[in-house]
């Protein structure tokens, strides 16, 4: 897949907030929002708020298809939408 190819797919990203003391988390999720990855060593600079992130997009779907989901923080597009999720 080109970046161009990449860059065609939208990106969501839904916010829940929790009212109890949890983990902040930010997860990638399949366009359906089926988290495949929990981004792991990001820092929210937030206050005291408590959330959990999804971001979603096709293209973790394609990245579970091709087996790399695992390192997908290293693909360019999604360390940008991590970035600016964050």
């Amino acid at each position: 897949m080109k970046l161009a190819d990449i860059a065609a797919h939208a990106v969501y990203l839904t916010i829940i907030e929790w009212g109890s003391a949890t983990n902040r988390s930010l997860y990638l999720c399949t366009e359906r929002g089926f988290p495949l990855a929990k981004v792991e060593d990001r820092r929210f600079h937030v206050g005291s708020f408590q959330f959990s992130a999804y971001l979603k997009t096709a293209h973790i779907s394609h990245l579970q298809k091709e087996g790399t989901i695992d390192v997908a923080e290293m693909d360019p597009a999604i360390s940008e939408a991590i970035t600016e999720a964050q």
